[in-house]
């Protein structure tokens, strides 16, 4: 009759220590060796001799469950003084947390026959189960202190094992010291080596363009020379200061009613109407000179495309506001893309016979206020579109605004409109402005700058305070300048050149504060040939002119607008060949 007793279950290291812990010799991790401790008695006596042991791993103390999880088996161990022995056993990560029993059998050493199983199982307490603490994932332990919840708490750490885009391990700096982490992660001078970073690791998003020049890309257009690079690698390009000219449409009788604005990139759009089809059309410039581009009939539903007028609203979408002529209507062409190769053309008030005279101007958010010509009544009315897409508004008519021949908008910071008429309020002739007394214009005050004998199309713009300037053809077809005094325009004093032009004319407002005027002046046997006056001060009350364009009827259809380098932007009708053209000055005089 054999008898065991156990004496102690011991790890063959600490049971705190993780499997992979290095030892102090050798650098051999500990592994999962364990040592059991025991008695063995036979007949009532202590056991001496060799014998063989059978020690199995069950994950039941149930004699019944006869399937173990390991065995190991030790041949000829030597039984020391009274009975006692020491076997080491490795069960290898049978050890995961849950309940494991030992079954010791033991036989002589020297018999071959079968082994007496020693009842009953053992329960194995922690110390060998501690081993499956160096295997626990992060997740799977309970009882975390605060600073380790999120994983994060790097005091004390020296160094850093490879992650996400690190190929090695590299000390801290200072290593062997503590340090402290306050969401950025300090490395020493020279401790990131190019073999440590993972191609396209590292992208634009990644670096401080004012410390890193991203990478170089892009060209400059035609026309344009290199003056350097920007931080974020683009090309800083120039036009040439040489002065520009394109014929942009020549297929008809092309470039009547002409109109341009500028996208930010300083493209130059145009709308402008064919005279032989009838049609509205745009032309996209492709560069900033204009050197190619792509013409586009926008609508061709009748006679459509007079007093066109263009504006480009956020998202770098163009919107052309026009007449046609056919159905006598206001409409509005809503370019559903930046290159306008599509879009929808919107008949906004065909109530009344719809005049000549139409005016655009965008508020802040991309919402279109139009004011135009009502031949039915001899008056002005104003449309307020209620979205950007201008699907739907409202029609405003503003009685006592008699006969405006010629219109242009203003919008004032505050939201509010500021609308300058031509024509003849009753007897005799002057320019106007209408005040409106709120955003949406309901209602307005309406105010005589002059009593000059005529008052044709004008042109306004605000200065930075405020103050109005607005220019227009005046007694006997003089080009007149009127320095408002005050933001609402209650009083203003007038400046007359003497050049002879009743038509079309566009102004722009330098940094200087002085105006730069482009308007036609009649010159006989020739037409209206383009010219540009060029204010000498503020108030315009003198000034310089000069030829544009070249020598032809050129200034009966004029647009113009001012780059972010103050050079002139015109497009006009070539009266001589009936084409669209357009010019870039090489300066911002236009000298």
């Amino acid at each position: 009759m054999y008898r065991l007793i156990a004496l102690a279950v011991l790890a063959a290291g600490s049971a705190l220590a993780p499997a992979f812990a290095q030892s102090t010799e050798g650098n051999v991790p500990i592994g999962s060796v364990f040592t059991y401790q025991g008695e063995l008695k036979v007949a009532g006596l202590p056991a001496s001799g060799l014998f063989d042991f059978e020690v199995c791993l069950f994950a039941s103390g149930d004699p019944g469950d006869t399937t173990p999880l390991f065995c190991n088996l030790l041949h000829n161990r030597p039984i020391e003084t009274g009975g006692r022995f020491t076997l080491n056993m490795n069960f290898g990560a049978n050890f995961d947390g849950s309940a494991r029993f030992l079954e010791i059998r033991v036989r002589p050493g020297d018999d071959e026959g079968d082994y007496a199983s020693l009842q009953p199982r053992q329960a194995i307490r922690p110390t060998p189960e501690a081993l499956h603490a160096a295997r626990t994932p992060w997740h799977g332990i309970t009882g975390i202190p605060a600073g380790f919840v999120d994983g994060t708490d790097e005091a004390g750490v020296v160094s850093l094992g490879a992650g996400p885009g690190l190929t090695t391990n590299r000390a801290l700096p200072g290593a062997g010291e503590p340090v402290t982490f306050n969401g950025v992660l300090s490395v020493r001078d020279g401790g990131i080596e190019a073999a440590m970073i993972e191609p396209g690791a590292i992208g634009l998003a990644q670096i401080d363009p004012t410390q890193v020049q991203a990478r170089v890309s892009g060209s400059c257009g035609e026309g344009e020379f290199f003056r350097g690079i920007n931080a974020d690698g683009s090309l800083d390009c120039e036009l040439l200061p040489v002065s520009f000219s394109r014929v942009l449409d020549s297929a008809g009788n092309v470039g009547v009613h002409v109109a341009l604005a500028l996208r930010a990139d300083q493209r130059p759009v145009v709308g402008y109407h064919d005279g032989t089809n009838g049609n509205l059309k745009l032309y996209d410039c492709a560069d900033p000179t204009c050197a190619s581009g792509t013409r586009r009939t926008l609508d061709s539903a009748g006679d459509v495309g007079e007093n066109a007028s263009v504006a480009i609203r956020p998202g770098d979408l163009p919107v052309v506001v026009y007449r046609d002529v056919s159905s006598q209507a206001l409409k509005l062409y809503d370019c559903s893309n930046s290159a306008c190769s599509s879009g929808t053309a919107r008949t906004l008030d065909d109530a009344v016979n719809v005049g000549t005279s139409i005016a655009l101007a965008l508020r802040g958010d991309g919402r279109a206020f139009i004011a135009y010509e009502d031949l039915s009544n001899f008056t002005m009315r104003v449309y307020d579109c209620s979205n950007p897409s201008c699907s739907s508004g409202t029609v405003r008519p503003q009685l006592g605004t008699d006969r405006p021949y010629g219109l242009a908008i203003a919008m004032r910071s505050d939201g509010r409109p500021l609308i300058a008429l031509g024509g003849s309020p009753g007897p005799g002739s002057r320019i106007r402005t209408f005040d409106c007394a709120d955003a949406a214009c309901v209602s307005g005050t309406l105010r005589n700058l002059t009593t000059l004998s005529y008052a044709g199309s004008p042109a306004m713009v605000l200065r930075s305070n405020g103050r109005p300037l607005i220019t227009t053809a005046g007694l006997a077809a003089s080009l007149v300048v009127h320095d408002c005094a005050d933001a609402a325009c209650v009083s203003s004093s007038s400046t007359s050149h003497a050049y002879s032009t009743n038509t079309a004319n566009a102004i722009g407002l330098r940094p200087t504060g002085r105006l730069l005027i482009a308007h036609g002046d009649f010159v006989t046997d020739v037409g209206y040939q383009l010219r540009i006056f060029d204010c000498g001060n503020i108030g315009c009350t003198n000034g310089s002119s000069r030829l544009a364009g070249g020598s032809g009827a050129n200034g009966i259809w004029i647009g113009m607008a001012l780059r972010d380098d103050a050079r002139p932007v015109l497009a006009f009708y070539d009266g001589d060949n009936e084409d669209l053209r357009l010019q870039i000055c090489a300066n911002p005089d236009c000298s």
